[in-house]
């Protein structure tokens, strides 16, 4: 299945110069949370930045000073802080094409455009549901028909990388993919090369063609949900045999030790990152440190977090995602502090994205810093109570009972009955196997009238 609608046309130049409007697409003035409106007051100035409610939204825009370089968030936050650690909805996809960059440098944008839809068609590739020209390279952006929660971050990143591959011949830039970033806002001018920011496609009076995440998703990366779905439970099972088989031989060799908890999902890197960053500023919330943590649990906090924040955004953003934290967790800390703080972090990411490995027990690894569980939870001092409210954060105590609960679960929805249930049913077949000895019927009469083996018949009547 494709999702490839028909070929576009391109807009004229006078409409080019229509506003389009195009931020409605993805920001919604009628919902809570907050955008980021960053601006330049000349050339060469250092970017000044400023976060709105959404119900601003359309005076801010009103009011923009289109004479100037201006820039909006493509994603909505919860807090007035532009930060993915404060990230609350995702909105549409989008590729930056810096093609002054490449061999099209210089070539009209409704050439380069055509272009576009042309690899598009050869690719099969979903069209953009918007194309904007930015001042000297393209905007390309998918648009989703209901906006993603923070919680599809390390997915939705997937399917983000994913397009900048696909356009790397345009000059897709790989650095602008972070769902923090901010791209110039239509209808403002580019400094640098004195051109008005403005909509390609489509034309102001069509609608734009918006997607669901799940179909985009599904197109573009290498394998479906369903497909990983069932890798991951051939993956359970086989864990499961494993331990079988283990647990057999300690019987024969008397061994204790060893071995993985049985039908645990194990998460990737990106995921598995998010998810502890997340259980790391929920801890905070259920020690009720609102201002602030005490002495002894700053620096553990911000540098384990840190870490988490190095697999999921670009090196160039940890130390600014970094700072957001602080103001969580160290709010007194001075900016040189919290810099020293995740300076290794920042040194370890940087070497990640040059591509080095390190030498670890005899593999090439990631030289990003990975912490064990159970290293977290002494370090943080997690108690089985907190743990309730936790996703990965949690002991094996733990993960065994959530793994119970779920096996359980699972064998109810199949038709499985529960233990009360069952004792209670054969209690009554055993009242009903002594009532019918004593009007003098044969245990195999007894046993074929109530659906079970002779032998059973017999041990209830012994015990009677």
């Amino acid at each position: 299945m494709t999702l490839a609608i028909a070929a576009p046309s391109v807009n004229d130049f006078p409409q080019q110069l229509r506003l389009f409007s195009e931020h409605e697409l993805y920001h919604s003035h009628d919902r809570r949370g907050f955008f980021a409106l960053c601006w330049r007051k000349a050339q060469g100035a250092n970017l000044q930045q400023h976060s709105y409610p959404l119900t601003d939204l359309p005076y801010v825009i009103a009011n923009v000073d289109h004479t100037r370089d201006t820039y909006l968030s493509q994603s909505e936050f919860y807090k007035p802080n532009r930060r993915v650690i404060n990230l609350l909805r995702l909105g549409c996809l989008w590729v930056d094409l810096d093609t002054y960059q490449t061999e099209f440098a210089g070539e009209d944008p409704q050439r380069t455009l055509g272009r576009l839809f042309w690899h598009c068609d050869e690719t099969g590739l979903p069209y953009p549901s918007v194309v904007l020209f930015s001042g000297r390279g393209l905007y390309a952006k998918w648009i989703f028909n209901n906006s993603l929660p923070a919680q599809a971050l390390p997915r939705w990143l997937a399917v983000q990388r994913e397009l900048v591959q696909h356009f790397t011949a345009y000059g897709a830039d790989k650095n602008a993919m972070d769902a923090s970033r901010v791209l110039r806002l239509e209808g403002t001018v580019n400094s640098k090369s004195g051109e008005v920011v403005r909509v390609l496609y489509p034309a102001k009076s069509e609608a734009a063609q918006v997607y669901a995440f799940d179909d985009l998703a599904a197109e573009l990366l290498p394998y479906s949900r369903e497909e990983v779905a069932t890798y991951n439970q051939a993956q359970r099972e086989r864990a499961q045999k494993r331990e079988q088989r283990r647990q057999e031989a300690v019987k024969f060799r008397s061994i204790e030790g060893g071995g993985h908890t049985a039908g645990l999902k194990r998460f990737n890197p990106l995921q598995a990152n998010f998810d502890r960053l997340t259980d790391l500023r929920t801890l905070a919330q259920l020690r009720g440190w609102v201002d602030g943590n005490p002495d002894g649990n700053r620096d553990t906090f911000l540098y384990a977090g840190a870490c988490f924040l190095a697999w999921i955004v670009a090196p160039g953003q940890v130390y600014r995602e970094a700072q957001a934290l602080a103001r969580e967790w160290c709010p007194n800390w001075t900016q040189d502090r919290i810099n020293n703080a995740v300076s290794s972090v920042y040194s370890r990411a940087k070497q990640a994205a040059q591509g080095v490995q390190y030498h670890y027990q005899g593999k090439e690894c990631d030289p990003r810093y990975r912490w064990r569980t159970e290293t977290l939870l002494n370090l943080l001092g997690i108690t089985a109570e907190e743990e309730h409210h936790l996703k990965t954060l949690i002991s094996k105590a733990e993960k065994g009972t959530r793994h119970a609960t779920k096996q359980r679960e699972r064998r109810q929805e199949a038709g499985a009955v529960p233990r009360e249930a069952y004792l209670l049913t054969v209690e009554q077949k055993r009242t009903e196997a002594r009532l019918r000895a004593a009007k003098g019927e044969s245990q195999s009469e007894i046993a074929g009238a109530l659906g079970v083996d002779r032998t059973t018949v017999y041990r209830w009547l012994r015990k009677a």
